[in-house]
């Protein structure tokens, strides 16, 4: 069940009582015809009407038709990126599945494979991490070994 876009559900009440078949009502909101379906019988098991719907605010129709607050989905917990992120910088032979995995022991019901990457892509994208600062140099003027700044400043000092 993928429907929980308010205007969608109050389109599909409009269409199903002016006559359209579901695949019709389907094609129109661009869902599955099973969801068409679905949140037809959720609305006639709410009493909800297309009269109704539109009197009401967006919140109150995902109420009336998802009581558990869930929007239809099984919500999973979301997982703390900050430490997945921390773990794949200090531990250079460990990847993102094997990272899955550990979490998948602690968390049986959790996220899938696909999802798990999913979601890290979007925190990665979303906070910077696939940030990289370009440095432009003149070839053989400088070196730079591991990030040490006194050697750097000794092979200046002969340089010249």
């Amino acid at each position: 069940m993928r429907c929980e876009e308010p205007m969608k559900i109050i389109e599909i009440l409009r269409l199903g009582e002016q006559g359209y078949s579901q695949r019709e009502i389907a094609a129109s909101v661009n869902c599955a015809k099973s969801t068409v379906g679905v949140i037809q019988k959720k609305c006639k098991e709410n009493w909800l009407s297309y009269e109704k719907a539109v009197g009401m605010s967006h919140e109150q129709i995902l109420e009336k038709l998802y009581p558990d607050g869930a929007g239809g989905r099984n919500l999973k917990d979301e997982v703390d990126f900050e430490k997945i992120q921390k773990l794949l910088d200090n531990r250079k032979r460990v990847n993102l599945y094997y990272v899955w995995e550990e979490y998948r022991m602690g968390n049986p019901e959790g996220l899938s494979y696909s999802q798990f990457c999913n979601r890290y892509r979007k925190w990665r994208n979303a906070f910077g991490k696939d940030v990289v600062m370009v440095q432009e140099r003149e070839p053989g003027k400088e070196l730079f070994v591991g990030g040490v700044t006194q050697c750097m400043m000794k092979l200046k000092r002969n340089h010249n």
